[in-house]
C-alpha cells in the first residue's frame, strides 16, 4: 500500500479524476470506470449504468491507498432518492480541498 500521506493539488487531483474516468460499452453494456476519490488510482470501480446503485451500495476499496467508500442511499419523499459518499476503511484523507466524508464500519 502506498504511504497514507496523500499529496497533491487541487489542480492535478481534477486532472487526474478528469483523465481516469472513462465511459465504455454501447446500449445495455454501456460502463462506468471512475478513478478512487481519495489517490485518484485509475479503475477503482467499475459498473454498468443498469447496476450503479448496486455497485455502489457495495463500494469498494482502493488497491493502491487501501481507503473504502461505498454510497447510502435515502429517499426522503416519493420520487426523491439521493446519495451521500461514505469512508468505509482506511486512514484519513488528508487533502484539504476535499471536504471530510463521514466514516462508517
Amino acid at each position: 500500500m502506498a504511504s497514507d500521506k496523500l499529496q497533491m493539488t487541487q489542480e492535478e487531483y481534477n486532472r487526474l479524476i478528469h483523465e481516469r474516468s472513462r465511459v465504455f460499452g454501447f446500449g445495455m453494456e454501456t460502463s462506468f470506470s471512475v478513478p478512487c476519490p481519495f489517490c485518484c488510482a485509475p479503475d477503482w470501480m467499475t459498473y454498468r449504468v443498469l447496476e450503479v446503485e448496486e455497485v455502489m451500495k457495495r463500494g469498494a476499496t482502493c488497491k493502491v491507498c487501501g481507503r473504502g467508500v461505498k454510497a447510502v442511499f435515502t429517499v426522503d419523499q416519493p420520487g426523491h432518492k439521493q446519495f451521500e459518499f461514505v469512508q468505509t476503511c482506511g486512514p484519513e484523507c488528508d487533502l484539504p480541498f476535499l471536504p471530510p466524508m463521514r466514516r462508517v464500519e
